[in-house]
Protein backbone atom coordinates (compact mmCIF):
# COMPACT_ATOMS: atom_id res chain seq x y z
CA UNK A 1 0.00 0.00 0.00
CA UNK A 2 1.99 3.31 -1.00
CA UNK A 3 0.00 6.53 0.03
CA UNK A 4 0.42 9.94 -1.83
CA UNK A 5 0.26 12.55 1.43
CA UNK A 6 -0.01 15.72 -0.68
CA UNK A 7 -2.85 14.24 -2.77
CA UNK A 8 -4.06 11.23 -0.56
CA UNK A 9 -3.64 9.06 -3.70
CA UNK A 10 -3.42 5.62 -2.52
CA UNK A 11 -2.14 2.43 -4.41
CA UNK A 12 -2.41 -0.89 -2.91
CA UNK A 13 -2.54 -4.66 -3.80
CA UNK A 14 -5.34 -6.86 -3.13
CA UNK A 15 -5.10 -10.89 -4.14
CA UNK A 16 -7.44 -13.43 -2.47
CA UNK A 17 -8.37 -16.57 -2.90
CA UNK A 18 -11.63 -16.33 -3.83
CA UNK A 19 -12.94 -13.72 -6.59
CA UNK A 20 -16.18 -13.65 -4.71
CA UNK A 21 -14.46 -12.02 -2.00
CA UNK A 22 -12.83 -9.11 -3.68
CA UNK A 23 -16.27 -8.05 -5.46
CA UNK A 24 -17.83 -7.61 -2.30
CA UNK A 25 -14.79 -5.40 -1.46
CA UNK A 26 -15.04 -3.58 -4.76
CA UNK A 27 -18.80 -2.63 -3.76
CA UNK A 28 -17.91 -2.01 -0.52
CA UNK A 29 -15.05 0.78 -1.83
CA UNK A 30 -17.45 2.42 -3.93
CA UNK A 31 -20.25 2.94 -0.90
CA UNK A 32 -17.38 4.05 1.28
CA UNK A 33 -15.94 6.20 -1.05
CA UNK A 34 -16.91 9.34 0.01
CA UNK A 35 -14.98 8.42 3.85
CA UNK A 36 -11.74 7.38 1.52
CA UNK A 37 -11.02 10.63 0.28
CA UNK A 38 -10.84 12.05 3.45
CA UNK A 39 -8.85 9.62 4.77
CA UNK A 40 -6.84 7.03 2.64
CA UNK A 41 -6.44 4.95 6.05
CA UNK A 42 -10.17 4.73 5.83
CA UNK A 43 -9.76 2.04 3.33
CA UNK A 44 -7.65 0.11 5.99
CA UNK A 45 -10.39 0.67 8.56
CA UNK A 46 -12.80 -1.34 5.97
CA UNK A 47 -10.55 -3.90 5.26
CA UNK A 48 -10.22 -4.47 9.11
CA UNK A 49 -14.26 -4.35 9.44
CA UNK A 50 -14.58 -6.93 6.73
CA UNK A 51 -11.75 -9.49 8.23
CA UNK A 52 -13.72 -9.15 11.78
CA UNK A 53 -16.83 -9.90 10.23
CA UNK A 54 -15.63 -13.29 8.67
CA UNK A 55 -14.17 -13.74 12.18
CA UNK A 56 -17.37 -13.32 13.65
CA UNK A 57 -19.28 -15.15 11.28
CA UNK A 58 -16.34 -18.02 11.93
CA UNK A 59 -16.44 -17.97 15.62
CA UNK A 60 -20.75 -18.00 15.18
CA UNK A 61 -19.78 -21.13 13.24
CA UNK A 62 -17.66 -22.95 16.04
CA UNK A 63 -20.01 -21.49 19.01
CA UNK A 64 -23.19 -23.64 16.90
CA UNK A 65 -20.94 -26.98 16.94
CA UNK A 66 -20.22 -26.58 20.62
CA UNK A 67 -23.80 -25.70 21.84
CA UNK A 68 -24.56 -29.09 19.44
CA UNK A 69 -22.57 -30.86 21.23
CA UNK A 70 -23.35 -29.64 24.62
CA UNK A 71 -27.12 -30.57 23.50
CA UNK A 72 -25.63 -34.47 23.12
CA UNK A 73 -24.04 -34.77 26.16
CA UNK A 74 -27.08 -32.85 28.25
CA UNK A 75 -24.41 -30.33 29.80
CA UNK A 76 -25.73 -27.23 27.96
CA UNK A 77 -26.81 -24.85 30.63
CA UNK A 78 -28.96 -22.71 27.61
CA UNK A 79 -30.49 -25.53 25.51
CA UNK A 80 -32.44 -28.58 27.31
CA UNK A 81 -33.16 -31.28 25.21
CA UNK A 82 -34.48 -35.01 26.75
CA UNK A 83 -31.48 -37.89 25.74
CA UNK A 84 -33.08 -40.68 24.29
CA UNK A 85 -34.70 -42.99 26.60
CA UNK A 86 -31.45 -45.63 25.79
CA UNK A 87 -29.18 -43.10 27.30
CA UNK A 88 -26.76 -44.02 24.32
CA UNK A 89 -24.43 -40.95 23.28
CA UNK A 90 -21.98 -42.22 20.82
CA UNK A 91 -19.23 -40.65 22.67
CA UNK A 92 -15.94 -42.04 19.80
CA UNK A 93 -17.91 -39.68 17.33
CA UNK A 94 -18.27 -36.60 19.69
CA UNK A 95 -14.84 -36.78 21.21
CA UNK A 96 -13.19 -36.55 17.12
CA UNK A 97 -15.47 -33.69 16.41
CA UNK A 98 -14.38 -32.28 19.60
CA UNK A 99 -11.24 -32.58 18.53
CA UNK A 100 -11.91 -31.07 14.95
CA UNK A 101 -13.54 -28.02 17.01
CA UNK A 102 -10.90 -27.41 19.23
CA UNK A 103 -7.89 -27.38 15.93
CA UNK A 104 -10.76 -24.75 14.23
CA UNK A 105 -10.89 -23.00 17.52
CA UNK A 106 -6.91 -23.27 17.93
CA UNK A 107 -6.92 -21.25 14.44
CA UNK A 108 -9.52 -18.72 15.16
CA UNK A 109 -7.46 -17.74 18.14
CA UNK A 110 -4.16 -16.70 15.77
CA UNK A 111 -6.30 -15.13 13.53
CA UNK A 112 -7.54 -12.83 16.40
CA UNK A 113 -4.08 -12.51 17.52
CA UNK A 114 -3.27 -11.04 14.18
CA UNK A 115 -6.19 -9.19 13.79
CA UNK A 116 -5.32 -7.34 17.52
CA UNK A 117 -1.74 -6.69 15.84
CA UNK A 118 -3.44 -5.15 12.37
CA UNK A 119 -6.23 -2.98 14.65
CA UNK A 120 -2.73 -1.41 16.08
CA UNK A 121 -1.10 -0.70 13.60
CA UNK A 122 -4.09 0.79 11.85
CA UNK A 123 -4.37 2.86 14.68
CA UNK A 124 -0.36 3.84 15.05
CA UNK A 125 -0.23 3.75 10.97
CA UNK A 126 -3.02 6.77 11.34
CA UNK A 127 -0.63 8.97 14.01
CA UNK A 128 1.98 8.73 12.17
CA UNK A 129 0.38 9.93 8.93
CA UNK A 130 -1.02 12.43 10.63
CA UNK A 131 2.50 13.84 11.75
CA UNK A 132 3.51 13.36 8.69
CA UNK A 133 1.14 15.65 7.13
CA UNK A 134 1.93 18.32 9.86
CA UNK A 135 5.48 17.87 9.58
CA UNK A 136 5.19 18.92 5.54
CA UNK A 137 2.86 21.49 6.04
CA UNK A 138 -0.14 20.18 4.88
CA UNK A 139 -3.62 20.14 6.25
CA UNK A 140 -4.47 17.81 8.86
CA UNK A 141 -7.51 15.44 7.68
CA UNK A 142 -11.34 16.88 8.45
CA UNK A 143 -12.18 17.02 12.21
CA UNK A 144 -15.48 14.68 11.71
CA UNK A 145 -14.50 12.35 9.71
CA UNK A 146 -11.22 11.76 11.21
CA UNK A 147 -13.04 11.03 14.43
CA UNK A 148 -15.41 9.09 13.12
CA UNK A 149 -12.48 6.81 11.93
CA UNK A 150 -10.64 6.86 15.25
CA UNK A 151 -14.00 5.77 16.94
CA UNK A 152 -14.81 2.94 14.45
CA UNK A 153 -11.34 2.13 15.09
CA UNK A 154 -11.61 1.67 18.62
CA UNK A 155 -14.87 0.25 17.93
CA UNK A 156 -13.56 -2.96 15.81
CA UNK A 157 -10.67 -3.28 18.08
CA UNK A 158 -12.88 -3.76 21.00
CA UNK A 159 -14.89 -5.99 18.82
CA UNK A 160 -11.80 -8.16 18.31
CA UNK A 161 -10.44 -8.51 21.55
CA UNK A 162 -13.94 -9.38 22.65
CA UNK A 163 -14.50 -11.93 20.08
CA UNK A 164 -11.12 -13.66 21.34
CA UNK A 165 -11.97 -14.05 24.33
CA UNK A 166 -15.20 -15.49 23.19
CA UNK A 167 -12.74 -17.84 21.19
CA UNK A 168 -10.73 -18.74 24.73
CA UNK A 169 -14.39 -19.12 26.53
CA UNK A 170 -15.01 -21.57 23.83
CA UNK A 171 -11.99 -23.65 24.29
CA UNK A 172 -12.54 -23.95 27.61
CA UNK A 173 -16.14 -25.13 26.96
CA UNK A 174 -14.20 -27.76 24.28
CA UNK A 175 -11.72 -28.91 27.26
CA UNK A 176 -14.74 -28.91 29.50
CA UNK A 177 -16.97 -31.43 27.05
CA UNK A 178 -13.76 -33.15 26.76
CA UNK A 179 -14.22 -33.75 30.13
CA UNK A 180 -17.38 -34.68 30.23
CA UNK A 181 -16.92 -37.27 27.46
CA UNK A 182 -14.36 -38.85 29.56
CA UNK A 183 -16.68 -39.05 32.62
CA UNK A 184 -19.24 -41.01 30.16
CA UNK A 185 -16.72 -43.60 29.06
CA UNK A 186 -15.76 -43.90 32.49
CA UNK A 187 -19.10 -44.26 33.72
CA UNK A 188 -19.99 -46.75 30.69
CA UNK A 189 -16.41 -48.89 31.56
CA UNK A 190 -17.46 -49.18 35.36
CA UNK A 191 -21.08 -50.36 34.15
CA UNK A 192 -19.37 -52.82 31.86
CA UNK A 193 -16.90 -53.68 34.53
CA UNK A 194 -19.95 -54.25 37.35
CA UNK A 195 -21.85 -56.72 34.46
CA UNK A 196 -18.76 -58.77 34.49
CA UNK A 197 -18.24 -58.98 37.36
CA UNK A 198 -21.73 -60.14 38.08
CA UNK A 199 -21.90 -62.80 36.18
CA UNK A 200 -17.92 -63.75 37.38
CA UNK A 201 -19.55 -63.98 40.72
CA UNK A 202 -22.69 -66.41 39.13
CA UNK A 203 -20.21 -68.42 37.43
CA UNK A 204 -17.75 -68.44 40.42
CA UNK A 205 -20.77 -69.54 42.32
CA UNK A 206 -21.91 -72.40 40.49
CA UNK A 207 -18.27 -73.76 40.84
CA UNK A 208 -18.41 -73.82 44.00
CA UNK A 209 -21.60 -75.23 43.77
CA UNK A 210 -19.83 -77.98 41.83
CA UNK A 211 -16.98 -78.34 43.35
CA UNK A 212 -18.53 -78.91 46.36
CA UNK A 213 -20.99 -81.73 44.68
CA UNK A 214 -17.61 -83.30 43.37
CA UNK A 215 -15.92 -82.84 46.88
CA UNK A 216 -19.15 -85.40 48.38
CA UNK A 217 -18.72 -87.56 45.61
CA UNK A 218 -14.97 -87.83 46.66
CA UNK A 219 -15.70 -88.36 50.17
CA UNK A 220 -17.97 -90.71 49.60
CA UNK A 221 -15.90 -92.75 47.43
CA UNK A 222 -13.24 -92.08 49.87
CA UNK A 223 -15.21 -93.70 52.69
CA UNK A 224 -16.66 -96.60 50.27
CA UNK A 225 -12.84 -97.72 47.91
CA UNK A 226 -11.24 -99.30 50.80
CA UNK A 227 -14.11 -101.88 51.58
CA UNK A 228 -14.75 -102.19 47.67
CA UNK A 229 -10.97 -103.19 47.33
CA UNK A 230 -10.97 -105.86 50.10
CA UNK A 231 -13.72 -107.42 49.01
CA UNK A 232 -12.68 -107.62 45.51
CA UNK A 233 -9.53 -108.85 46.48
CA UNK A 234 -11.64 -112.03 48.52
CA UNK A 235 -13.44 -112.09 45.61
CA UNK A 236 -10.93 -113.00 42.74
CA UNK A 237 -9.34 -116.43 44.19
CA UNK A 238 -6.47 -114.86 46.00
CA UNK A 239 -8.17 -115.30 49.17
CA UNK A 240 -10.21 -118.46 50.13
CA UNK A 241 -12.56 -118.59 53.01
CA UNK A 242 -13.85 -122.02 54.25
CA UNK A 243 -16.45 -124.12 52.62
CA UNK A 244 -19.92 -125.26 53.68
CA UNK A 245 -19.95 -128.82 55.37
CA UNK A 246 -19.33 -131.12 52.92
CA UNK A 247 -22.43 -133.79 53.78
CA UNK A 248 -24.85 -130.86 53.86
CA UNK A 249 -23.76 -129.80 50.35
CA UNK A 250 -24.08 -133.48 48.39
CA UNK A 251 -27.40 -133.84 50.22
CA UNK A 252 -28.67 -130.50 48.97
CA UNK A 253 -29.33 -129.27 51.92
CA UNK A 254 -26.68 -126.27 52.27
CA UNK A 255 -28.23 -122.80 52.88
CA UNK A 256 -26.21 -119.51 53.31
CA UNK A 257 -23.34 -119.83 55.77
CA UNK A 258 -21.72 -116.80 57.36
CA UNK A 259 -18.00 -117.65 57.25
CA UNK A 260 -16.17 -117.91 60.41
CA UNK A 261 -13.35 -115.43 59.46
CA UNK A 262 -16.09 -112.44 58.30
CA UNK A 263 -14.51 -110.71 60.87
CA UNK A 264 -11.47 -110.43 58.71
CA UNK A 265 -13.36 -108.06 56.13
CA UNK A 266 -13.48 -105.92 58.69
CA UNK A 267 -10.63 -105.88 60.26
CA UNK A 268 -8.83 -105.33 57.65
CA UNK A 269 -11.07 -102.50 55.68
CA UNK A 270 -12.62 -100.61 58.86
CA UNK A 271 -8.41 -99.47 59.78
CA UNK A 272 -7.68 -99.09 55.61
CA UNK A 273 -11.04 -96.92 55.57
CA UNK A 274 -9.42 -94.76 58.41
CA UNK A 275 -6.02 -94.50 57.60
CA UNK A 276 -7.12 -93.41 54.33
CA UNK A 277 -9.75 -90.54 55.42
CA UNK A 278 -6.99 -89.56 57.85
CA UNK A 279 -4.40 -89.38 55.16
CA UNK A 280 -6.68 -87.93 52.78
CA UNK A 281 -8.12 -85.11 55.44
CA UNK A 282 -4.30 -84.28 56.43
CA UNK A 283 -3.43 -83.28 52.73
CA UNK A 284 -6.14 -81.13 52.56
CA UNK A 285 -4.97 -79.26 55.37
CA UNK A 286 -1.21 -78.74 54.75
CA UNK A 287 -2.61 -77.79 50.76
CA UNK A 288 -4.66 -74.70 52.44
CA UNK A 289 -1.25 -73.69 55.00
CA UNK A 290 0.32 -73.87 51.80
CA UNK A 291 -1.89 -71.44 49.57
CA UNK A 292 -2.03 -69.22 52.72
CA UNK A 293 1.68 -68.89 53.12
CA UNK A 294 1.87 -67.96 49.20
CA UNK A 295 -0.78 -65.27 49.68
CA UNK A 296 1.33 -63.73 52.71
Amino acid sequence: MRIELATNQTTCLLFNRQPKDLDDLVRDLELSREEIQHSPLAFLNLLFKMHGSCSEEYREERDLEVCRIEVDTATSGLIRRRIAPTGIVDCESLMRELHAVNAKLLFLDAVMNWELLAGKFIQETYTILSELRAARGLPPFPAPPEQHLRDSLDYHANLSSFRRVQAQTLQKRVQTQLGVLYSLISQRDNKLSMSVAEVSKEIADATRRDSSSMKTIAALGLVFLPGTFIAALFGAGVMALPPPPVAEARAGTAHLVVSRSWWVFFAISAPLTAVTVVVWAAYLRWRSIAERRRAV
